[in-house]
C-alpha cells in the first residue's frame, strides 16, 4: 500500500484488502487497463484487466487486479514502482 500511495498517480484509488490474495484498482477514465497493460509489460510488469471479471466487458475497462501474495515485498515495490513510471509517461 506504502508503494501504491507512494509511486501511482494520486486519482488512482482502491481498497485495502481485509484478505485474499488482489488488490483491486480504479484508474482515472484517461487510463483504459488492457492500454496500460500493453505499456507496462514492456516494463517488466503485468496485471488482469478488471473487464475479465465483468459480465459486460466494457464495464471493467478502468480496474485491474494485481496479485500481492505471490512475490516477495521488494519485487512488489519494484512492480508498483515501474508501473508508476508507466503511467506517469502516457
Amino acid at each position: 500500500m506504502e508503494a501504491i500511495r507512494k509511486c501511482l498517480p494520486h486519482a488512482v484509488s482502491f481498497n485495502i484488502p481485509k484478505g485474499g490474495l488482489y488488490l483491486w484498482r480504479y484508474l482515472p477514465e484517461k487510463y483504459a487497463a488492457d492500454d496500460l497493460l500493453l505499456r507496462a509489460s514492456q516494463a517488466g510488469v503485468s496485471f488482469i484487466p478488471g473487464r475479465n471479471f465483468f459480465p459486460d466487458k466494457r464495464n471493467g475497462k478502468n480496474f485491474l487486479r494485481l496479485n500481492f501474495a505471490a512475490q516477495s515485498q521488494e519485487r512488489i515495490r519494484e512492480g508498483i514502482m515501474r508501473l508508476g513510471e508507466v503511467m506517469t509517461e502516457g
